[in-house]
């Protein structure tokens, strides 16, 4: 669909694919796709070859496929010498014993949130913002307790619990006890 069907032009600057159209610049070939519809405009441009792209929505009239276009070949400089130099770190699952675990909790008292996660191979705990720091959860030898690492809550433990149904349901950080968000709502049926 890329591969251009009809060139506009000797240079092949603009051609047509397969509902996709390509322009070149150079060594720099763009694929993209427009449209508008009352009052709304809208286009996509990408480069295949460096796996970058923009997407711009307008409200309004302007230059929706100028603009991607200017987009992509701004971030294009940095994203090759970005792909020259970076590694892509390895995907880790979570270990199984601690899938149960990974979710959004909320202490009632307080309205405050934290998240579970496992990131970069680690069990970790997340404030409400993106400004919060992780703090690494350390296993014990109790499955469902942890020692939380670093800031504010270090050294404090994060032991978690189960309801009637076998399912986790809290957790209690130090004495504080946080619901789970999503066992607010009645469990799936299978």
């Amino acid at each position: 669909m890329h591969r251009p069907s009809f060139v506009a032009d000797r240079d092949w600057r603009t051609a047509q694919g397969l509902g996709w159209y390509g322009t070149r610049s150079g060594e720099t070939v763009l694929v993209g796709h427009g449209g508008a519809l009352w009052g709304f405009i809208t286009n996509v441009s990408f480069s295949t070859t460096a796996k970058v792209g923009a997407i711009v929505l307008l409200n309004g009239i302007g230059g929706a496929k100028v603009l991607a276009r200017d987009l992509v070949e701004i971030l294009l400089p940095a994203v090759r010498e970005a792909g020259d130099r970076a590694e892509v770190p390895a995907i880790v699952p979570a270990p199984e014993a601690y899938r149960e675990l990974l979710g959004a909790y909320r202490d009632p008292e307080f309205a405050d949130d934290m998240v579970i996660e496992w990131r970069d191979g680690r069990l970790v705990l997340l404030g409400a913002t993106p400004q919060d720091p992780a703090h690494e959860l350390v296993p014990t030898g109790d499955p469902l307790a942890f020692t939380i690492l670093g800031g504010r809550p270090g050294g404090e433990p994060l032991v978690f619990s189960r309801c009637s149904d076998g399912r986790i349901d809290r957790c209690n950080m130090g004495g504080y006890p946080a619901i789970r968000v999503d066992m607010l709502r009645a469990p799936a049926r299978n």
